[in-house]
């Protein structure tokens, strides 16, 4: 039996809706289909949220503990008078969309992945760049676009959040983030490069060989 339990006003199939915070508590059921979730302030998904082929707006944050089902839909984060934003949760998307016009932080929880399969789209403005940023520098958590998605991203900081799957703005730079933003920007100016390492073997061929070449430098100098 499906249970289709929301807080706020919940209307869909082509309808304007007025919507506050969504709160989907566990072992609720809601389906969008084809229809929309616009103008919601904060997202809780404990339950499932089935997204279909529909589209959800929100200003507010985002937090998955139960079920997310992406289908063909599309999430967008816009401004909506706040600040700050936070994703909780591994989440996968279809199409995410994550905007600004005011500078607005992006804060994703340690340690966690955001996949997205088909489209990403980050843009800020120049003299107010858009930030993505997690608190803890050790524990980063990941932006997974797939190889087969398309990236539209402009005027972003990044702190602390690393990109898998595709390298994400290679012909941007990072604006007013910290850093530690490994698979972002300049193509690979920002990668860590890995240091090399040898085999046994390899290690003892080239010790023979050091050792042969010091020999022969020793008998030219007549010390052998």
């Amino acid at each position: 039996m499906r249970h289709w339990i929301v807080f706020g006003m919940l209307l869909v199939a082509g309808l304007q809706p007025v919507l506050a915070d969504i709160h989907i508590p566990a072992g609720a059921s809601v389906s969008l289909n084809g229809g929309r979730l616009d103008q919601v302030g904060n997202l809780f998904i404990g339950g499932t949220l089935d997204a279909g082929s529909g589209s959800i707006s929100l200003s507010g944050d985002w937090t998955r503990t139960g079920t997310f089902l992406p289908g063909t839909s599309t999430v967008s984060f816009i401004d909506g008078g706040r600040g700050q934003s936070t994703l909780t949760g591994d989440t996968d998307f279809y199409l995410l969309s994550l905007v600004s016009g005011t500078g607005k932080t992006y804060l994703i929880e340690p340690a966690r992945t955001l996949r997205i399969a088909a489209g990403l789209t980050i843009r800020g403005l120049v003299d107010a760049p858009l930030q993505i940023a997690s608190p803890d520098a050790l524990r980063v958590p990941f932006v997974d676009l797939a190889a087969t998605g398309s990236q539209n991203i402009e005027f972003v900081g990044v702190s602390n959040v690393h990109a898998s799957g595709q390298h994400l703005a290679p012909t941007r730079i990072n604006l007013g983030g910290t850093g530690n933003d490994r698979g972002w920007f300049g193509s690979l100016l920002n990668e860590a490069l890995p240091v090399p390492t040898l085999s046994f073997l390899a290690l003892l061929i080239m010790a023979l060989l050091m050792i042969a070449t010091t020999t022969r430098h020793a008998h030219r100098q007549g010390i052998l």
